[in-house]
């Protein structure tokens, strides 16, 4: 008993140890220059400079000139240069209406400046010079409006973001307007909260196959996204050659590092629950059977527990990860094993006949962990293997969907309902499932026979 007791211990220092490992290496890795994180306009200017305009610039027609850097994670920073944001014809259009409205206003006003004087002579009515009055208003309209399209157009144009052909909305870029070439930021910012919108975006556009960077397993997994601009409020991004980028999933050999670390503290809880009471049924002995409440609520604080850490480092956010179904199918668990452990198994102990003394039901002990959960005194139960096949039907859906989809599972209520009503018909047929062995009844010795005083002595005598 002692030596397993070590070897838990052994197992959770592993395990802690691991963990704490790969901590550390996330902050150094954090920390360090080997991966370019960040980059600022005037870098990307730089490094880009051999980029050359085309005349299809001046056409307005959008286009990615290049990107940095080509790999990227959540929190770098993404420097774009576009070109043809604008085009050159629509804002020299725009300029020569100005102008063409500021000549208008100039002799408008001389010939009212004319008319005026004319009628001040008496060599013109007032009729003439109203004419010349509302003439030089509606130039002065004219004027303003022109000005406004020029502001209009020569306004800062929001640009829309897409990666991976799905838009963010939470991402967008403002250039100025005009067809030349410009160096464009964009911060690759995870959301606040996992659960918020962009979060969803993020955990969508993760989720799925990656590739290596190499040919060995351990190395870091990327997704390779498009990456797309428009101008407009569309779900699609203007058509133009789209350049891609590479971005950091996760670290192969952190999550296999996680892995083991996760695997030693799973080995620790399972010597644990062998050599004491955490699992069964009876507090008090430790050879009790197995209790199947029980495991259903361990194995859903593993998932839970781990598949948070998972998402947490992938994502590096902590809040709005669980969600309202995992917290009731927790509930459900927590409550199962509550109440299976206030309904005590039936006595398997016959009634005694009269005079006779009371047949004593063993306790159940351990037989295996399977049989524990699955069997009664007399064999399988129907309740037992419904509620642990549902536990462990939706124990795979949610691995699956926090491995590739960096979420926890939204379980249907239906579902929820039909594992509720598992551990309901377990908790119903407890009461009446066989008990184990029965004892023999004990008889208890005769008492020995009464001896009078002069018999005693005549023995005595007699010896």
């Amino acid at each position: 008993m002692a030596g397993e007791h070590s070897r838990e211990k052994y197992f959770a220092g592993a395990g802690v140890v691991l963990f704490a490992l790969c901590g550390l290496v996330l902050a150094a890795d954090r920390f360090s220059d080997r991966t370019e994180r960040s980059i600022n306009a005037t870098d990307c200017k730089t490094r880009l400079s051999g980029a050359a305009a085309l005349p299809e610039d001046n056409t307005g027609r959008l286009r990615i000139v290049g990107l940095l850097p080509s790999r990227v994670e959540l929190g770098s920073t993404l420097c774009i240069a576009v070109a043809g944001v604008t085009s050159q014809t629509k804002l020299d259009a725009l300029a020569g209406t100005v102008s063409e409205m500021t000549t208008l206003v100039a002799d408008r006003s001389r010939l009212l400046q004319n008319a005026r004087s004319a009628a001040a002579q008496k060599s013109a009515d007032e009729n003439a010079v109203a004419a010349a009055e509302q003439k030089y208003r509606q130039a002065l309209v004219e004027l303003e409006g022109a000005r406004s399209a020029a502001e209009t157009g020569q306004a800062p144009v929001r640009l829309s973001l897409f990666l991976g052909g799905k838009r963010a909305d939470h991402l967008s870029l403002s250039a100025e307007a005009g067809p030349a070439i410009q160096y464009l930021t964009v911060a690759l910012a995870p959301a606040a909260e996992a659960d918020a919108q962009a979060g969803e975006f993020w955990r969508t556009l993760l989720a799925g196959p990656t590739r290596a960077t190499g040919a060995r397993f351990w190395d870091a997994r990327y997704k390779v996204l498009p990456v797309g601009l428009s101008r407009l409020e569309g779900d699609n991004p203007e058509p133009m050659v789209q350049p891609v980028i590479d971005v950091l999933v996760y670290r192969m050999s952190l999550v296999m590092l996680g892995g083991v670390g996760a695997l030693c503290l799973i080995a620790a809880l399972v010597l644990l629950a062998r050599s004491t009471t955490l699992l069964r049924d009876h507090a008090e002995r430790p050879d009790a059977p197995y209790s199947l409440a029980r495991v259903q609520l361990a194995m859903w604080a593993v998932l839970v527990f781990f598949g948070f850490v998972f998402i947490w480092l992938v994502l590096g956010r902590m809040n709005g990860i669980l969600n309202e179904s995992v917290l009731v199918l927790l509930g459900i668990s927590a409550t199962t094993g509550l109440v299976a452990t206030q309904m005590p198994t039936r006595s398997a102990a016959p009634a005694a006949a009269a005079g006779d003394p009371a047949p004593v039901a063993e306790p159940p002990k351990s037989q295996s962990f399977f049989r524990d959960i699955l069997y009664d005194g007399a064999g399988p139960t129907l309740p037992r293997m419904q509620m642990l096949a549902w536990s462990v039907l939706l124990g795979v859906i949610f691995v699956w969907n926090v491995l590739t989809g960096f979420a926890f599972t939204e379980f249907d209520t239906n579902l929820l309902i039909m594992l509720g009503i598992a551990g309901s018909s377990y908790v119903a047929f407890k009461p009446v499932e066989t008990a184990g062995p029965v004892a023999p009844p004990v008889t208890p010795p005769a008492p020995a026979p009464i001896v009078q005083d002069g018999e005693a002595a005549q023995n005595g005598a007699a010896g």
